[in-house]
């Protein structure tokens, strides 16, 4: 089985999860009448005496987000039928761009306090994927492996590769009010690998000859699997002998959230939180692969012939499989260990009215040796004790065009909610490049809305 056509194969199977259940929550840290807002900030504590969190009903969150280009980008409407400018889209993209969605399903929870302690307990469900392309595969995909620029050219696809994690998580929180002025909470987490797939090495390159139209390609490349990932990608152990149930539970584990708010004075906090500071070992169902040094020519017509493609996806396709298919793999089982994107929140709010508030918020996140950081202000009002309301304009994902808006309604311990860190992407979607949403049923009791 071709290693590229299994990867597809992983990445299709997985995709149903992606967009039926979703991270970064610029706006959620401020809807504190929110329980789900307490495990962005270990120590800023829900709004109520108590909550229970509903299996799958409270926790619809999906984000989506492409940092190279957008649609409208690459699609011009021409009235009766669409224009495709792939150079204006490719113009846009940097060295190398994302792909990717996060993801969280809840399955349990519930939380109280008892005197200035605040007690915590969540399971949920997490996934995140991530495709990190080159600009140059779009290059030479669109224009074609004979454009004069790529001709006896070495072209660098250093960089390209996949990410994809799923994991149960299993939280207990405790949070304290100091005093007056000091809240401090902390996290531990328990977690239960299902699925990983990630790139370790990638240092790939196409040089295409001008005077046979030979395609040379060079350089390294090392992926490694396990969990139900590893379980399909095993093509070599009978299928008998493979367990499904031991590939996607055998792999463990541990993780710690921390966070801390100093109230100033009445109207000035500052807060701040690093989350997700863990790793999971991945020991059961692991497929690795390596190839150390990868050295293989293409000829003939074919190869003269492949060039200009459409926007259908073709030529990206086609330049996998040519990257691809010629790669001799040297497979192990040797078990690793991947540590969870980790997460960085800094933030103050001043309280302008009795019940409104303005805040700005750092958001920080460091993965695989990449940083990437976001920044929003907001205003949120406790319009009742049963309805609160904020809205938000934030720079992230290379997009300066995000504004966020979020509201929890009760009608008794019912509580409705509903957040997006861009509303604006609903609204001109060809134009946007984050895609985000959040909505649920909890069930939350004694609200006190009006707590700094």
């Amino acid at each position: 089985m071709k290693v590229v056509f299994k990867i597809s194969l992983v990445l299709t199977f997985f995709s149903y999860s992606l967009f039926t259940q979703a991270q970064q929550d610029l706006t959620l840290y401020e809807l504190r009448s929110v329980p789900q807002a307490s495990q962005l900030n270990a120590s800023r504590t829900p709004l109520s005496k108590g909550y229970v969190l509903l299996p799958a009903l409270s926790g619809f969150y999906a984000t989506l987000y492409n940092e190279g280009f957008n649609y409208s980008d690459m699609v011009t409407d021409d009235g009766d039928s669409l224009r495709v400018d792939m150079a204006k889209g490719i113009s846009r993209m940097k060295k190398l761009n994302d792909l990717g969605t996060d993801i969280r399903t809840v399955l349990l929870g519930f939380g109280f306090r008892t005197g200035a302690t605040y007690i915590t307990f969540n399971v949920e469900q997490k996934i995140s994927a991530r495709f990190t392309y080159p600009k140059t595969l779009f290059e030479f995909a669109w224009y074609g492996n004979a454009d004069p620029r790529f001709l006896d050219e070495r072209v660098s696809m250093d960089g390209l590769g996949f990410d994809y994690m799923q994991y149960t998580e299993a939280s207990l929180g405790w949070a304290k009010d100091i005093d007056e002025k000091l809240s401090l909470g902390v996290r531990a987490k328990y977690l239960n690998g299902t699925a990983n797939l990630k790139t370790t090495d990638s240092q790939l390159g196409f040089t295409t000859k001008s005077d046979a139209y030979e395609i040379s390609v060079d350089g390294s490349f090392s992926y490694k699997s396990a969990g139900l990932a590893g379980y399909i990608l095993d093509d070599s152990t009978p299928e008998g002998e493979k367990d499904a149930v031991s590939a996607a539970t055998g792999n463990h584990g541990a993780a710690l959230d921390v966070g801390f708010t100093y109230r100033i004075d009445n109207r000035l906090s500052v807060s701040g939180a690093i989350n997700d500071v863990g790793l999971i070992n991945w020991s059961s169902g692991v497929k690795n692969g390596v190839a150390d040094t990868v050295n293989f020519t293409y000829e003939g017509e074919s190869v003269k012939n492949w060039s200009q493609t459409s926007i259908n996806g073709k030529g990206i396709i086609d330049a996998l499989d040519t990257l691809f298919k010629g790669i001799e793999f040297q497979e192990n089982s040797e078990s690793y260990s991947t540590w969870l994107p980790t997460k960085i929140y800094i933030g103050a709010n001043y309280r302008v009215l009795q019940k409104t508030d303005l805040s700005i918020l750092s958001y920080n996140e460091f993965y695989n040796n990449r940083f990437k950081s976001s920044i929003r202000a907001a205003l949120t009002h406790r319009i009742r004790n049963w309805l609160m309301a904020t809205v938000n304009y934030s720079f992230y994902g290379r997009s300066a065009s995000n504004v966020g808006v979020g509201f929890s309604i009760n009608g008794g311990p019912v509580q409705l909610y509903a957040v997006t860190d861009n509303v604006v992407s609903y609204l001109l979607p060809t134009k946007n490049k984050n895609f985000h949403l959040r909505f649920g049923i909890n069930l939350t009791f004694a609200n006190n809305f009006s707590q700094n």
